[in-house]
């Protein structure tokens, strides 16, 4: 999903940091994002962008990855809703119907039979 909204972003000459691949190249783009104003849009993972991070710089959340703990979410949101964050912060959910469909596809097929 991120590399199909990093691709758009490209299409429209927005300047953008997908934090894909190692541990190596992971501060370099972060530290981008933060202090170039070139760089508006920084896309990562659940994984990588819930934990242990501040990213107070940003003022947009956009939640494209339903995750089924919550707590995943809400801590992703908490990097860039803390402590020094002095602008006002959106968080912005998006759902795919069709991951709806294939959770709900998964549920019934759990179920055991009577």
């Amino acid at each position: 999903m991120l590399e199909q909204i990093s691709k758009c972003l490209m299409e429209n000459s927005v300047v953008h940091q997908l934090m894909k691949g190692g541990k190596s190249t992971f501060q370099s783009k972060l530290a981008a994002f933060k202090t170039s104003p070139e760089v508006n849009v920084l896309l990562m993972l659940f994984q990588s962008g819930s934990k242990g991070l501040n990213i107070v710089e940003a003022t947009h959340v956009l939640l494209v990855e339903p995750q089924l703990n919550v707590g995943v979410e809400l801590q992703a949101v908490g990097r860039v809703h803390r402590m020094g964050q002095t602008r006002c912060v959106h968080v912005h959910a998006c759902v795919c119907m069709h991951v709806r469909i294939c959770v709900h596809v998964c549920e019934l097929t759990t179920l055991p039979f009577v």
